[in-house]
């Protein structure tokens, strides 16, 4: 195969994949769910408390560093957080949902960027801006929202039924993408930095001696495991396998549900025994999801159920 015809196969492929067309209903559960569990979520977190932190000690991460993003007074930074919180819940609604979409991306960028630029940096929840960030430019309110309601409503053009159409594939599949690159990453990253050493080696007993100090997880099971350096061995092995074969997991559905229960079971771990809890990944598992094959599924059941015949 030629240079030229290896390169047409992989655009037809990566066409194939992103451009496909799709339900419009699958979207619109996901942005349903997803900006709902954010609500949800960050309803009770206390941003004005990282506006009293010292300025000299704010250095900005590198979205807000380029976007040039200022340090807000306490007052600006409540009104900032209620918007944002606000913006979560019209979005899941689908209530002005271009508006609302934007602004949870906006605002959410530099909220959750702002804690992780004092002298600390943490990744569980950079996917979530990269989330927001595609759903603020998709067309996720098409339908499922207050927005469809008030046309149908108030429209005296009685609105067409929206066609399966790429429109509504590509945002999924750019998520579902970022969300497993977060995991390949992560891997990489290990490889990279540690090599073979992440498993052979004694580091991750170490760690888990030294995140009973510094990180305070719930139990204190990570002490007795540390002094079976063995078992350490294994699941530090098996935690690069898990990151590093994430990629799989865009196309073959059986290995996602693999792949998914591994990642699950990985992130209780990490939080039993290591402190850090990863909770919020886990919102981006819906869009892995086939919402409408499974909502058709369950219709045709109850059908069956009611009429045997």
């Amino acid at each position: 195969m030629s240079k030229d015809n290896r390169m047409n196969w992989i655009a037809k492929r990566l066409i194939a994949y992103f451009f496909s067309d799709e339900d419009p209903r699958n979207l619109a559960i996901c942005r349903v769910i997803f900006f709902f569990l954010m609500g949800c979520a960050y309803l009770k977190v206390d941003f004005v408390r990282f506006a009293y932190a010292p300025v000299e000690l704010y250095e900005p991460v590198w979205l807000l560093k380029v976007v040039r993003a200022p340090v807000l007074s306490p007052y600006e930074m409540g009104l900032a957080a209620w918007l944002w919180k606000g913006s979560l819940f019209c979005a899941a609604i689908g209530f002005a949902t271009r508006i609302s979409t934007v602004t949870a991306f906006v605002l959410g960028a530099y909220l959750l960027g702002f804690p992780h630029s004092f002298s600390t940096t943490c990744h569980y929840d950079a996917i979530m801006v990269l989330i927001m960030g595609v759903l603020a430019v998709a067309k996720c309110g098409d339908v499922f929202s207050v927005d469809c309601w008030m046309k149908r409503k108030f429209s005296f053009k009685q609105p067409d039924g929206l066609s399966r159409s790429p429109e509504y594939s590509w945002p999924i599949r750019l998520i579902c993408v970022f969300v497993v690159l977060s995991y390949f990453a992560a891997g990489i990253s290990k490889l990279r930095n540690s090599g073979f050493h992440w498993f052979t080696s004694d580091y991750l007993s170490h760690l888990l001696i030294l995140h009973q100090y510094i990180a305070y997880p719930p139990t204190r099971w990570g002490l007795t495991l540390a002094k079976y350096q063995w078992l350490c061995s294994v699941m530090a092995f098996f935690s690069i396998v898990i990151e590093v074969s994430s990629p799989l997991a865009l196309f073959s559905r059986r290995f996602f549900w693999a792949w998914i229960l591994c990642v699950y079971v990985m992130h209780i771990g990490i939080y039993f025994l290591l402190g850090p809890d990863f909770s919020l990944n886990i919102f981006g598992y819906v869009f892995f999801i086939p919402w409408t094959h499974l909502a058709d599924y369950i219709s045709r059941q109850r059908i069956q159920s009611v009429d045997p015949k």
